[in-house]
């Protein structure tokens, strides 16, 4: 992967990171007040669109250290070459 590449894709993953965290928050926040009010049907919405931002946020973390892994394997990989 070329490194102007690699940097664009790290700055795009850490944005959507970023937002999904945003999000994250905001709708545990909604859950607990929708609960707290007594709204069961309103909380278990929230409940469910938190999981799935979750869900989200865990597979962009799990992309970015795949790409770190192979970003050090080709780095690993050239080093020998060199050699």
């Amino acid at each position: 992967m070329s490194l102007a590449l690699d940097e664009n894709l790290r700055r795009a993953l850490a944005s959507a990171l970023r937002a999904l965290e945003e999000r994250v928050a905001l709708a545990r926040k909604l859950y607990n007040q929708a609960k707290a009010s007594g709204h069961q049907l309103l909380a278990e919405n929230w409940a469910a669109k938190l999981k799935e931002f979750e869900r989200e946020m865990d597979t962009v973390h799990n992309s970015t250290r795949r790409m770190d892994r192979l970003a050090a394997q080709v780095d690993m990989a050239k080093q020998s070459a060199a050699e």
